[in-house]
């Protein structure tokens, strides 16, 4: 059985004013594929209600880093009342998106991933002393690269929402 050492905890992200949707969508989309991360699309969600769309996206974008040791960040996004408006940047007519979005990030690192040493007991026994105390700083490196990589990724998406504000109120 993996062992799963939740390294940050849950972040959160509010924002409600003009956005792109999907910018925000291929945004996120390049950073998983600039650090090297592989995708992996848990839950996509698009429901219509009266007041606008409810969107929901949970997103689980994964990277190996060696055979025993795989980091995981997860992005659970949430919109709620995302209606389609027409906005004037630069003179041209765009369409964008108005809402209320609440973003979730977390990461956790995941050790033993493929399940080789927890079949016999003995083995189980020598990996977790392994864990304590042979290996501590070598996971310490790596969840110390997992925080910084979800922190990367919340400034990024930070500045990605605050850069519609701007070109919107020019």
């Amino acid at each position: 059985m993996a062992e799963t050492y939740f390294v940050t905890g849950r972040k959160e992200i509010n924002f409600e004013g003009v956005v792109s949707v999907t910018d925000l969508h291929v945004t996120m989309d390049h950073w998983f594929r600039e650090k090297g991360f592989d995708k992996f699309e848990v839950k996509v969600e698009e429901v219509v209600t009266k007041d606008g769309k409810y969107i929901e996206w949970l997103f689980e974008p994964w990277k190996k880093v060696t055979d025993y040791i795989k980091l995981i960040v997860r992005i659970h996004v949430r919109m709620y009342n995302i209606v389609e408006m027409m906005v004037e940047i630069d003179g041209h007519p765009v369409k964008m998106n108005k809402g209320k979005i609440n973003i979730m990030t977390e990461g956790f690192m995941v050790t033993d991933y493929e399940d080789r040493f927890d079949h016999q007991p003995l083995y189980y026994f020598i990996r977790t002393l392994y864990d304590k105390f042979f290996f501590r700083s070598y996971t310490q490196k790596y969840q110390a690269q997992l925080n910084a990589d979800t922190e990367e990724l919340r400034a990024h998406i930070k500045s990605t929402l605050n850069l519609y504000r701007f070109k919107i109120e020019r």
